[in-house]
C-alpha cells in the first residue's frame, strides 16, 4: 500500500509540473488582457486546475509527440529502398525499359475493361547474366492513387501471387541482360472489381524486396462523356492553353451524391503529375452533370515533342550527331546534336506520339533481346543556368519523372545543360522541362513554350465511390484529341 501511494505521488508530481507550467502560461495571458482592457485595476486572476483537468493535458502532450514521432517516421519511411509507392516507380538501378501497355497494342494505354478478353503485357529488363525469380500481386487504389482498404480477395478472382515464367537473355547485345515478360489478366489472376491499380513486382525470395510499381486501371462503361476541347476561354491563356469541357450522363446510374461520390480525372498525355482532380459538376441538369468551367479545367498547351532515333547504330537519323564505340566500357555512346530553347519561337506542326518511346531495333529479329542499351548525352545550350530550380529531360524515357535521375548539370565552360541517359535502342519522344523550387510539377513551357494549336491525348477519368464494397470504382473513361474536331 505504501508503495502504491509512492507511485500515486511521483504521478501526481509530474501531473502538477505540467498544470503549473500551463496555469503560468495561463497566468501570463490572463494579466495581459486585464492590462490591456482594465488598465490595471483588477489585481492578477488566479487559475485553478483540477486533477482531471491536469490528467487531460499531460495525455494530450503524450499524444500530440506520439503523433510528431509517427509522422516523421511515415515520412523517413517513404525514402527507404522497399517502401512501396502506389506509382510508377523502378526500386533497382539496374531494371530498365518498363512498360505497361496493352498486349497486341504497342504504344497503348494501361487500361481494360472489366470483365472483357482484354490483357496488359509488362515487360522489363535487368541489366544481369542472371534469371531471377520474380513474382507479382495486384493491389487496389483508390481514385488518388492511395491503397484501398479492402481485402484482395475481395478485388482479386484466383490467386494473389504470381510467378512470372517469361524471360530470356540477351542474344547479340555487348550489355547483357534478361528481358522478362508478363500477361495478364489470366485464368490464374483477374480483377473483379473496376477501379485504380498496380502490380508489384518482388523477389519471389524476399517479398519485401520490391523490383518495381506500375499503374493502370480497370474500367466499366456505366455512364457516357461528352468533351469538347478548345482554346481557353480567359485572354491570358487564349493563345498558351486548351480548355476541356465536358458533360456527364449519368443514364440512370445510382449516384446518390454526384458532389461527393464521384471524382473525375483529366490527364494530358497520360502524366499523372499535372492531372486536374477533384473536379465537381458546374450544373446538374437532370442526368446531365456539367463541367464547363473556364479556369480550372486548363491545360498548357505546350509543344510538340522532340525526337531521336536509335533503332540502328549504324545509320545516323536526323538528329544524331554521333555515334562511337567506347573502347573502355565496350560500350556505344550517341551523342544528340545540342538542343536550343524554343519558347519564344511560333508553333510550328511535328509528328511525335507525345512523350512515349518505342523500343525497336532495326538490324535484329527480336527488338526484346537483340537490341543493346547505349549511352545517349543530351545538351541544351543556354548563356545562363535558370535560377531557382532544375532543369530536366522529360517524358516516358524518365518515367515522367523529375527527379534526380533526369536532372540535367549545367556546364559553365561550354554554356550547356548535360544529362547523360542508359537507354535501350529505339524511337523516343522527350522534352526540356524546368521544375521550380517548391514546385513538384515539371513545367515545359520554360524551355519548349506553350501553344494553344498543340496536338495533345485527353483522358476523362470517372470514379463512382461504392458504399456496399468499400471502394472507388471506374464508371468510364474517355480518350480524345485536341486535334479532333
Amino acid at each position: 500500500m505504501t508503495k502504491d501511494y509512492s507511485e500515486n505521488r511521483v504521478m501526481l508530481s509530474e501531473v502538477e509540473a505540467v498544470g503549473s507550467a500551463y496555469t503560468r502560461a495561463s497566468t501570463s495571458l490572463s494579466v495581459t488582457q486585464s492590462y490591456s482592457h482594465f488598465n490595471s485595476k483588477h489585481s492578477k486572476p488566479k487559475f485553478h486546475l483540477n486533477f482531471f483537468t491536469k490528467i487531460f493535458l499531460l495525455l494530450t502532450i503524450v499524444n500530440c509527440q506520439s503523433s510528431i514521432v509517427n509522422a516523421q517516421s511515415d515520412s523517413l519511411d517513404y525514402y527507404k529502398p522497399d517502401y512501396i509507392r502506389f506509382d510508377d516507380f523502378v526500386y533497382r538501378n539496374n531494371i530498365k525499359t518498363v512498360l505497361l501497355e496493352g498486349a497486341n497494342a504497342e504504344l497503348s494505354d494501361a487500361a481494360i475493361e472489366l470483365n472483357s478478353t482484354q490483357q496488359l503485357k509488362l515487360s522489363f529488363d535487368e541489366l544481369d547474366a542472371d534469371i531471377k525469380d520474380y513474382s507479382y500481386t495486384l493491389m487496389h487504389c483508390t481514385h488518388d492513387w492511395q491503397p484501398s482498404p479492402v481485402a484482395d480477395n475481395r478485388y482479386l478472382q484466383g490467386f494473389s501471387t504470381n510467378k512470372i515464367f517469361d524471360y530470356k537473355a540477351s542474344s547479340t547485345a555487348l550489355m547483357p541482360y534478361v528481358h522478362y515478360n508478363l500477361i495478364f489478366p489470366d485464368d490464374v489472376v483477374k480483377p473483379s472489381i473496376s477501379g485504380n491499380y498496380i502490380i508489384k513486382v518482388f523477389d519471389s525470395s524476399y517479398p519485401d524486396s520490391i523490383i518495381l510499381t506500375k499503374r493502370f486501371i480497370v474500367f466499366e462503361r456505366r455512364v457516357s462523356v461528352e468533351s469538347n476541347i478548345h482554346q481557353a476561354t480567359f485572354a491570358d491563356k487564349h493563345f498558351s492553353h486548351q480548355e476541356i469541357d465536358f458533360t456527364i450522363n449519368t443514364n440512370g446510374a445510382n449516384i446518390v451524391n454526384a458532389y461527393q461520390d464521384l471524382h473525375v480525372v483529366i490527364q494530358q498525355n497520360r502524366r499523372w503529375d499535372n492531372a486536374i482532380t477533384n473536379l465537381k459538376p458546374l450544373l446538374v441538369n437532370g442526368n446531365v452533370l456539367d463541367y464547363d468551367y473556364n479556369d480550372e479545367n486548363c491545360f498548357d498547351g505546350g509543344n510538340e515533342f522532340r525526337t531521336f532515333d536509335i533503332r540502328s547504330i549504324r545509320y545516323h537519323s536526323e538528329r544524331i550527331q554521333s555515334v562511337v564505340l567506347n573502347p573502355a566500357t565496350q560500350q556505344y555512346e550517341v551523342f544528340l546534336l545540342p538542343d536550343e530553347r524554343i519558347s519564344s519561337q511560333r508553333y510550328s506542326t511535328q509528328n511525335d506520339i507525345n512523350g512515349k518511346y518505342l523500343i525497336k531495333y532495326t538490324e535484329g529479329h527480336n527488338s526484346e533481346t537483340d537490341g543493346d542499351y547505349v549511352k545517349v548525352h543530351f545538351h541544351l545550350k543556354i548563356r545562363y543556368p535558370e535560377e531557382g530550380g532544375t532543369m530536366h529531360v522529360f517524358g516516358a524515357l524518365t518515367n515522367w519523372k523529375a527527379d534526380a535521375s533526369s536532372r540535367m548539370n549545367y556546364n559553365d565552360s561550354t554554356h550547356e545543360y548535360e544529362l547523360t541517359l542508359l537507354l535501350k535502342q529505339g524511337y523516343y519522344n522527350y522534352q526540356y522541362a524546368f521544375v521550380a523550387d517548391g514546385k513538384t510539377v515539371a513545367d515545359a513551357s520554360v524551355i519548349e513554350g506553350s501553344h494553344n494549336e498543340t496536338e495533345n491525348d485527353y483522358t476523362i477519368l470517372a470514379y463512382l465511390y461504392s458504399i456496399s464494397k468499400g471502394c472507388d470504382e471506374l464508371i468510364e473513361i474517355q480518350k480524345t484529341n485536341s486535334s479532333r474536331k
